[in-house]
């Protein structure tokens, strides 16, 4: 009677010793074959330690009366294959998620700008007036001064005081609206 445990043990040697001796064979040229495909390093070193590993799992699919090299290409194939698809899908996965991103800034960006808007409503006249023409229409205090008829130095003032006003509107505004717990 022979010892099964001998046997997996002459088996598991058997295929460590076919397998080591094709990693040294071919996994230089392989490695080249999967960077070629994936075009990055990192990704071919890994796919070719994933090579070896199915190899070993699947050893009794192998036909010694083949090459192990196709046979090994073959199972490469298949996990470039399978890492093409992945890298798509995470790659849509990412665009997906930029553009969710984009509208959450769009959205975020409406919801602060209609923040704004009503802080510049609580504005007096005269702050509006200057921060309008300053920020939003691009003159000079000088050009502002001009077409209100009133000094530079006062629209200098005015535009100062306005923007701190309507900082201080804009907070009690974002505060009470549970903008604090942001």
């Amino acid at each position: 009677m022979v010892d099964s445990s001998s046997e997996h043990t002459t088996h598991t040697h058997h295929v460590g010793q076919v397998l080591h001796d094709a990693y040294r064979a071919h996994a230089d040229k392989l490695a080249a074959y999967i960077c070629f495909q994936v075009r990055s390093s990192e990704d071919a070193e890994d796919i070719l330690h994933e090579v070896f590993i199915v190899a070993s799992v699947n050893f009794v699919k192998w036909d010694p009366t083949k090459s192990i090299k196709s046979w090994l290409y073959g199972i490469a194939q298949k996990l470039i294959l399978n890492h093409n698809r992945k890298k798509i899908r995470r790659k849509t996965y990412a665009s997906d998620k930029m553009e969710l991103h984009k509208d959450e800034a769009r959205h975020e960006q409406l919801a602060e700008n209609e923040l704004v808007q009503r802080a510049f409503a609580t504005l007096d006249v005269i702050f509006k007036e200057v921060l309008w023409l300053s920020d939003a229409q691009g003159f000079s205090a000088k050009e502002i001064g001009h077409i209100l008829s009133i000094s530079p130095n006062t629209v200098s003032s005015r535009i100062r005081l306005g923007r701190s006003k309507l900082r201080d509107a804009y907070l009690k505004i974002d505060h009470v609206e549970g903008g604090a717990d942001k």
